[in-house]
């Protein structure tokens, strides 16, 4: 990740890992009221925009 000494809450101390993305998905979901699955569904349609990809995800 980018932040490899940035770990979320409850793996802080421990080096940072793309698994934990759960986590801040978990965070967004609950500051924005919205399901996890909508915010991971967006936040993989922005990063396809952003880099030009052309192939669907499910």
């Amino acid at each position: 990740t980018d932040g490899p000494f940035l770990s979320p809450h409850p793996h802080r101390g421990n080096r940072n890992e793309p698994a934990h993305v759960r986590y801040i998905v978990d965070k967004i979901s609950e500051i924005k009221g919205m399901p996890p699955g909508i915010i991971a569904d967006q936040t993989t349609a922005n990063a396809a925009s952003l880099f030009m990809w052309e192939q669907e995800f499910d």
